[in-house]
């Protein structure tokens, strides 16, 4: 990464994006896409991981830690919206 590249990417927004141009892919473009690409790619992995360990963990609480508020975060694959509970006390 140049000077100008970094200077580019001293802010949060991108101004200009336009990744079929090869000369703008060549100079900075590349750089952008592989920096998102490896925080981004680990940051969804470990969310999924978190979100399916706590659908693990949600569904084997006791009945009386209040179920109903869990299941919305079961995923639809383990039947989530299908595990409301409703309580007839």
């Amino acid at each position: 990464m140049n000077i100008s590249t970094a200077r580019a990417r001293a802010g949060r927004t991108l101004k200009i994006w336009t990744p079929e141009d090869k000369a703008f892919w060549r100079r900075e473009g590349e750089a952008v896409a592989k920096l998102n690409l490896w925080i981004s790619v680990p940051a969804l992995f470990f969310a999924f991981v978190i979100w399916q360990m706590w659908s693990v963990v949600a569904v084997s609480f006791p009945e009386d830690r209040g179920r109903t508020s869990h299941s919305s975060s079961t995923p639809v694959s383990r039947g989530g919206p299908c595990l409301k509970h409703t309580d007839a006390t």
